[in-house]
């Protein structure tokens, strides 16, 4: 009995250690460019597998722990491209995620291009890229995002009510 009570304080130290240097090692490699690459793969494809359209994002910046800065981003629908993005910041909380939230704080993209044009069935060409590939399933339920604030800052939009010319609108500098 003494000598368990012996070993017990170094055994638990010893695990105690581990985990200490496994928090520090994935805190380090999550700061790498090749882990960020690796992240910024992995969203696309799980976002492209998601909507109906497609995302391109260039380069993904930051700690993925609260913010991140998305490069290049590029949104497009049936060959067409709605919306370009050269930065977008994500303000985020990881630990809503747990219980199946995403909570965005902040979403601002700087120096966006977009091109909403609505559709002849009356959506928006943005809707019909973001909306999901498969038809919801009530018995199962998906990521939550919840979004508390978008900005648009020196952006520029071009807004057509449909599909002709002549009921387009632009926006400059937003």
């Amino acid at each position: 009995m003494k000598t368990l009570l012996g070993v017990l304080p170094w055994t638990l130290l010893g695990i105690g250690s581990l985990l200490l240097l496994s928090i520090f090692g994935v805190a380090i490699v999550t700061h790498t460019d090749r882990f960020r690459q690796w992240a910024r793969d992995q969203l696309v494809t799980v976002i492209n597998d998601t909507v109906q359209g497609s995302i391109a994002i260039g380069q993904l910046e930051g700690s993925i722990w609260r913010d991140v800065v998305l490069r290049d981003v590029t949104v497009s629908y049936q060959g067409q491209i709605i919306a370009q993005i050269p930065r977008l910041r994500l303000a985020y909380s990881l630990l809503p995620l747990i219980g199946g939230t995403l909570k965005i704080s902040r979403l601002q993209a700087d120096h966006p291009s977009l091109r909403l044009q609505r559709q002849d069935d009356d959506e928006w060409n943005i809707v019909k890229a973001l909306a999901s590939r498969d038809e919801p399933d009530s018995s199962e339920s998906g990521l939550i995002v919840r979004l508390s604030s978008l900005a648009i800052r020196q952006g520029d939009i071009e807004l057509r009510l449909n599909q002709e010319e002549s009921e387009s609108y632009f926006l400059r500098e937003v």
